[in-house]
């Protein structure tokens, strides 16, 4: 009867690994697919991305990216993101309540969830988005993070998010 028991619990477990992954593969799809490609300025990453790493896995980063097509796009979303990470606006006279509550909800996310609009108080008339990442480590060319900025694909909205994807093989010109 145990061994019966135990069979269960392991089939059942077999199966939910089979379907989580048939999911993720899905939804890795869905972005490759209908997602934009997107250059994606480091916020904020955690100490294991800046290690080298030999095996599967990823470790968590904020970025930011930009839909507005700029002449000095790179100077742009580094200057937002020194904003965004600094806590930096660009404009004072908004109240402390909307800072806040801007604040809480970034902090909040996970990389599961959409990215999030910038307020104009942070980025002016730009448009500027803001999201949480997993930064695979097998997808960077040294195995850790060499640069301030990584490529994603991002769907907006609600069943939106954002996904790490190699840097193009034409990255390298006008690096910045």
């Amino acid at each position: 009867m145990l061994w019966w028991i135990l069979g269960g619990i392991v089939v059942a477990f077999v199966l939910l690994y089979v379907i989580s992954s048939w999911s993720m593969a899905k939804d890795q799809e869905r972005f490759e697919r209908d997602g934009d490609l997107a250059k994606c300025w480091i916020s904020s990453a955690g100490d294991d991305l800046y290690v080298v790493h030999n095996v599967s896995g990823a470790g968590d980063a904020r970025v930011v990216f930009l839909l507005d097509d700029l002449p000095k796009k790179n100077a742009v979303l580094k200057e937002i993101t020194e904003r965004l990470t600094n806590g930096e606006k660009e404009d004072d006279s908004i109240d402390s309540g909307s800072v806040n509550m801007f604040f809480e909800k970034i902090n909040s996310q996970t990389y599961l969830d959409p990215p999030v609009r910038m307020p104009k108080w942070l980025v002016g008339d730009r448009k500027a988005y803001t999201g949480m990442m997993q930064v695979y480590w097998k997808k960077l060319p040294e195995k850790k993070l060499t640069k301030s900025y990584v490529y994603g694909r991002f769907l907006l909205g609600e069943k939106g998010g954002i996904r790490h994807v190699p840097y193009p093989e034409n990255s390298a010109k006008g690096d910045g």
